[in-house]
């Protein structure tokens, strides 16, 4: 990749990549990144290693993102089977309540 005389020779101002997340709505299965680039910059070296470094920022965000997402999932799943055996619970006595008011009418 040719170096960018511009911004090595400091005839421009070196700009930093950066990272713009756009936040979806709650539930949605992902949030975007993008990485801005400035195009006085984008072939000099020192513009390569920010750019590894976002790179490598935006990556553990979206591992911790999914690790968080499959951490909720399985919590979900947890509450939902807590609350189906409640509510089987419940309705077994609601039945023995029902027999034993039978029984007493008898």
């Amino acid at each position: 990749m040719p170096e960018n005389d511009d911004c090595q020779n400091n005839e421009v101002e070196h700009v930093a990549p950066r990272v713009v997340v756009v936040v979806e709505d709650e539930g949605a299965e992902s949030n975007q990144s993008t990485i801005i680039i400035d195009e006085n910059c984008r072939n000099c070296e020192r513009y390569r290693e920010e750019l590894n470094n976002l790179l490598i920022i935006v990556n553990e965000m979206k591992k911790k993102q999914d690790e968080d997402r499959v951490n909720s999932e399985s919590e979900m799943a947890k509450t939902d089977a807590k609350l189906k055996s409640l509510i089987e619970d419940n309705n077994k006595m609601a039945a023995e309540i029902q027999a034993l008011k039978i029984n007493v009418e008898e």
